[in-house]
């Protein structure tokens, strides 16, 4: 975990700022975002408003893109596991338990698969299209870092949800 929490702050992504790790005895310090709430919960506010929301939706997809072109993915994409702070209106990414590095597009495409399966669980109802909007920032920004790669992850995001639907009618 630190060390690919490490990796992504070298990178400029929006997350805590590793402090000190010691692998010996599992410590991991690290800077505090103060106040701050999941995006899970700010996006169960009764005052979360659309423009809110795009730009939740819009930074989310930004630092997606951003640790995919970095060839890492996060492994447990869910918006618990990402921070909003309603004082700077930034959006941080925390939890790189499951996080690996990875050329792989299929790594990727599970990624946002994971995403759009938690977000579809968790905020269908208040938030319909808040998969499709970070979807289609996501892969507008990939476009502009590596057409290529945004082309592929897109193709194989197909496959794997197709998956996911043939194993949920069995």
């Amino acid at each position: 975990e630190a060390r690919s929490l490490f990796r992504a702050w070298q990178r400029g992504i929006p997350c805590p700022v590793p402090l000190l790790a010691v692998p010996e005895c599992g410590l991991l310090v690290m800077s505090c975002i103060q106040d701050a709430v999941t995006v899970k919960h700010q996006l169960f506010e009764k005052d979360c408003r659309d423009y809110l929301v795009k730009l939740i939706s819009d930074q989310m997809a930004e630092i997606m893109a951003a640790l995919h072109f970095s060839d890492m993915v996060h492994g447990d994409l869910t918006t618990s596991n990402f921070l909003y702070r309603p004082a700077s209106k930034k959006v941080f990414i925390v939890d790189f338990g499951l996080a690996m590095g990875t050329q792989q597009v299929e790594d990727k495409a599970v990624d946002v698969y994971v995403l759009e399966r938690s977000i579809r669980a968790t905020h269908s109802g208040e938030h319909p299209d808040l998969f499709p909007r970070l979807y289609a920032k996501y892969i507008d920004v990939m476009s502009l870092k590596n057409p290529q790669m945004a082309s592929a992850i897109e193709r194989r995001f197909e496959q794997v949800r197709a998956r996911g639907r043939k194993r949920e009618m069995s």
